[in-house]
C-alpha cells in the first residue's frame, strides 16, 4: 500500500514502493501481447516482526524529536516501546494473504494491483481520492496550457 501513499519517516521507502508500481505498469503492458499477466501486491500491515527494530538508522536528529516522523522513526527503529495494544491495530494475517497470492496465481486473470488487508484498500483509496481531487483542481490550467 505505500506504492500509492506517503506518510512523514516514510518517504524513501514509499519512493521505491512507487517506482515498483511504474516498473511493473509499464511491465504488465509490455508483456500482455505474450499472454504474460503481473499482478502488484499491495499488503497493508501484516502481523509480523517486520518493525521490530530491525533497520539501520542515523543518529536521531532532537529537531524531529516532537514531530511525527520523529516519531514514526523512533517506533519503527525500536527506540522506543510499541503502545500496548498496537499490535492489533496490524490488521492482516501473513497467511491468509499468502492464501490469496497463491490463489491469484493460480487462477491466472486478476487484477494488476491486488489490495490485501482492509489497512491496505482503505489507505489506497484515501490516497487516489485525494490525488483525483487535486487533479480534478487543476483541470482548466491545464487546458489553457495546450498548443493552439
Amino acid at each position: 500500500m505505500a506504492g500509492q501513499y506517503s506518510t512523514p519517516a516514510l518517504g524513501m521507502y514509499s519512493a521505491s514502493k512507487w517506482a515498483v508500481e511504474a516498473a511493473f505498469e509499464a511491465l504488465a503492458q509490455k508483456v500482455a501481447e505474450f499472454n504474460v499477466q503481473t499482478t502488484i501486491v499491495e499488503p497493508g500491515g501484516i502481523r509480523t516482526n517486520f518493525a521490530g527494530g530491525h533497520g539501520v538508522f542515523s543518529k536521531p536528529m532532537s529537531v524531529y524529536n516532537d514531530t511525527d516522523a520523529g516519531k514514526i522513526t523512533a517506533l519503527i527503529s525500536g527506540r522506543v516501546p510499541a503502545p500496548a495494544g498496537m499490535e492489533n491495530s496490524i490488521l492482516g494475517d501473513p497467511d491468509k494473504m499468502a492464501e490469496q497470492i497463491i490463489k491469484r496465481v493460480e487462477q491466472g486473470q486478476g487484477p494488476l494491483r491486488l489490495a490485501l488487508g482492509s489497512d491496505s484498500y482503505n489507505k489506497m483509496h484515501e490516497g487516489l481520492e485525494k490525488r483525483l481531487i487535486a487533479l480534478e483542481d487543476q483541470k482548466g490550467r491545464a487546458g489553457i496550457t495546450d498548443y493552439k
